[in-house]
């Protein structure tokens, strides 16, 4: 996974945002072209609203909603995983250098 000071950055913009919950909605009517359209809105104190449109913004519109909440938590895993495997890493260097030759 990326470095840890791109690692520091996602974070660092994750939890600047507002924790939610979000929420995607579909306007009724499609724009001229029938594509559609709608919002993310934030229900929070600071309630944010964006609005998207057409296809890909609807795909968009969905990572942006579930991203805050989502990445924060596989964030922390990585790094739990990572120590872990420094440990194991550590543990296997100590036992190999009992072994002849090394």
């Amino acid at each position: 996974m990326r470095t840890q000071a791109e690692r520091d950055e996602a974070r660092r913009i994750c939890e600047a945002a507002n924790k939610g919950p979000w929420h995607v909605s579909e306007n009724q009517h499609p724009n001229c072209d029938e594509s559609p359209w709608g919002s993310v809105e934030c229900v929070d104190p600071r309630g944010r609203v964006f609005v998207w449109s057409g296809y890909d913004g609807k795909r968009d519109a969905k990572l942006a909603a579930h991203a805050r909440n989502t990445y924060i938590p596989l964030l922390d895993a990585y790094e739990e995983l990572e120590g872990e495997a420094l440990v194991l890493r550590r543990a296997l260097d100590n036992q190999a250098e009992g072994l002849p030759g090394t």
